[in-house]
């Protein structure tokens, strides 16, 4: 959301006694007599923030842009985050959403200001963690966004995938900032979240997480219960805690199979564990130590004011007699009313104990649709749906919008989003390129009034295969009315020049074909259709029938005429050469 005030704050500054800035020039930033400011002392993500406003200014500009601990007189300045210059303005961001930003011209200073923690980002990218997703999920780091904002909207900067052929820093003999400009930005969505490919660099993945300005603000929602270790603590003791199987025998999947078993220790809901995840929760916060309840530390489920308690994955059904009972065995989500009020039950202990927090679940199968009862509003729900590859089946699309609808009518709130464009399981297909920024965009734009948020399950085997979906949604995570169709034609027109008619016809046609022909509405339960099953193509198909000689022939066409169309050696026939 970004708010003009040119105008309305032109018109405050003559009645308040700011009436000189009525007849204020613009700011200009040109060759030799441009500057990025940055006080001394600064946060690390601010001086992150200056690294990157200097690095793309000084490529537009064709001039170093020197980095400067104060303004300079006779240099218009682009003046980084919260500090002297920018309280002497009356820019105060303290107020604001997270994530937002502040963009002021003022004399002949541009101020980018936004709520920095100072995390440090240097160090992220020298060294990614193992838990770096976590890590850039956490902090927030505004001011770098307000700079992404004034290189593109003002320096005709894009972002498209980090190094040369990605990024666009047009040459120009100057950069112009209107006089009085004033915005202040804010995301539509507070998640906005995808997948980072393991199977790649990790650093450049998270350099380009910060430039799309994905979230800094991570809730907790995938299975919480596995970070109780609740098989680990009471399987030995309290075997009735655990699923009853057909068999007789307790104890389904109490043992991981791997570092990332979603599914170890599957419970009894209707037995006395939910008296000890409970107990977990309320402990929690309350401020007492992890210890105390027999865990070496609180897991990744309990985060701040948030306490993720959504059940192990691929739920089994307990075939005690009191599940039996609970349960709506003609449903296919035959463990709503059992799960959601165990649910419901914990977010109303949390209140009548005065506890300030909230209890995170998401809707999914077997417990996917709202309960009959009450939800209390300290419980947030996501929504599982299959999301942009719903495209491939016809009135799919409304089927999921519809479900989350109701999930949103019954809360009387918005809830966020878990979807399913991904790249694995059956869909785990070397080389073949899930480009589909149209149905990303479609997807998003057709949910975003029910929703503040979505993360993209989107694993691929190449993170460049995923580069232009995550662009488009990063564009409509800030403004879900985006026209998505100027957006990638902006795209190919700046990444292709004279070669944007046949590279639009390419990426086009590889869209249809992974939509039509390679992508299944789901690889979950979660997204199925009803009585739907979809299997993709076999290799055989894959190389005879999808991406058939024909296929490729076609491919190949285009590309030879968007480089005949584009000078040779220039950045655009690089592009189309990388892309090749």
């Amino acid at each position: 959301m970004i708010q003009l005030r040119f105008t309305c704050g032109l018109l405050l500054a003559l009645l308040f006694g700011r009436g000189a800035s009525l007849f204020a020039a613009d700011v200009v930033f040109s060759p030799g007599k441009s500057a990025v400011v940055v006080e001394s002392g600064a946060p690390d993500s601010v001086r992150f923030a200056a690294e990157e406003a200097t690095n793309f200014l000084s490529r537009v500009l064709g001039r170093t842009v020197p980095v400067l601990s104060e303004p300079e007189d006779g240099r218009a300045c682009l003046v980084l985050g919260t500090n002297r210059w920018s309280r002497a303005a009356g820019i105060r961001v303290e107020g604001l959403p997270r994530d937002s930003f502040v963009l002021r011209a003022d004399g002949n200073r541009v101020y980018a200001v936004g709520l920095d923690d100072g995390y440090g980002l240097h160090n992220l990218l020298r060294r990614p963690p193992s838990n770096a997703v976590r890590r850039i999920e956490e902090h927030p780091r505004a001011t770098l966004f307000a700079v992404y904002e004034f290189l593109e909207r003002f320096a005709g900067c894009r972002f498209y995938f980090p190094g040369e052929c990605g990024e666009i820093a047009p040459r120009r003999a100057e950069v112009r900032v209107p006089a009085g400009t004033d915005l202040s930005v804010s995301p539509h969505f507070t998640v906005r979240s995808v997948t980072i490919t393991d199977r790649d660099a990790i650093a450049p993945q998270l350099l380009n997480w910060f430039r799309l300005r994905f979230q800094t603000d991570r809730i907790p929602c995938c299975h919480g219960l596995n970070s109780l270790h609740l098989a680990a603590r009471f399987a030995k003791d309290h075997p009735e805690f655990f699923c009853l199987g057909k068999d007789g025998r307790r104890g389904l999947n109490l043992t991981a199979t791997g570092p990332h078993d979603h599914s170890v220790g599957q419970l009894c809901h209707t037995s006395g564990v939910w008296d000890e995840i409970t107990a977990d929760v309320l402990a929690y916060f309350r401020g007492e130590s992890a210890a105390s309840r027999g865990l070496r530390s609180w897991g990744k489920n309990l985060y701040r004011g948030y306490a993720d308690v959504m059940p192990q994955d691929g739920m089994r059904m307990c075939h005690c007699e009191n599940c039996q009972a609970a349960y709506d065995l003609k449903s296919r989500n035959w463990a709503d009313a059992l799960i959601w009020g165990r649910t419901i039950a914990l977010a109303n202990r949390l209140t009548a104990e005065k506890l300030p927090g909230t209890v995170v679940q998401m809707a999914y199968t077997p417990y996917a649709e709202p309960p009959q009862a009450d939800i209390p509003t300290n419980v947030m729900v996501m929504a599982a749906v299959g999301g942009p590859w719903a495209y491939v089946l016809k009135g799919e699309v409304e089927r999921q919008a519809a479900h989350v609808r109701r999930w949103h009518e019954k809360l009387g709130r918005k809830v966020w989003l878990w979807t399913y464009p991904a790249k694995c399981n059956m869909l785990d297909i070397p080389d073949a390129p899930q480009m589909a920024p149209h149905a990303w965009g479609a997807f998003v734009r057709k949910v975003s009034p029910d929703v503040f948020g979505m993360f993209g399950e989107s694993p691929s085997d190449r993170f460049i295969f995923n580069y232009l979906n995550f662009y488009v949604f990063s564009r409509q995570c800030w403004d879900p009315e985006a026209d998505v169709a100027a957006i990638l034609a902006e795209h190919h027109r700046l990444m292709f020049g004279a070669g944007a008619g046949p590279m639009s016809d390419l990426y086009d046609l590889l869209e249809r074909t992974w939509i039509k022909k390679v992508a299944v509405t789901s690889v979950t339960r979660e997204t199925d259709a009803p009585g739907v099953r979809r299997l993709p193509p076999d290799e055989f198909d894959l190389l005879m029938h999808v991406y058939s000689p024909e296929l490729i022939a076609r491919a190949d066409g285009l590309i030879a005429s968007a480089l005949a169309a584009v000078p040779k050696g220039s950045p655009e026939a690089r592009r189309i050469d990388f892309m090749r």
